[in-house]
């Protein structure tokens, strides 16, 4: 574990959104972040991000930037 990665920033009280339409990419990374104790929140496109950005409070959104549909850049 990194040193910067410790701290408040760090556990079950951070909350993100991981928005991926890859279904492969997305289990790995969620599978990562929710090992390490973050709470994850899934998106596989940007209307479904969208909805859960408007519904719930996150404190980081993580954005595929190659979506059908629409650019992660500026999406949610």
């Amino acid at each position: 574990m990194c040193p910067a990665c410790e701290g408040d920033m760090h556990g079950p009280n951070l909350r993100i959104l991981y928005v991926e339409d890859d279904a492969d990419t997305r289990d790995l990374v969620s599978y990562v972040l929710a090992s390490a104790n973050y709470e994850v929140a899934l998106a596989e496109n940007p209307e479904q991000a969208t909805l859960l950005a408007q519904t719930a409070s996150f404190d980081l959104y993580l954005i595929d930037n190659w979506m059908p549909g629409m650019s992660g850049i500026g999406s949610v």
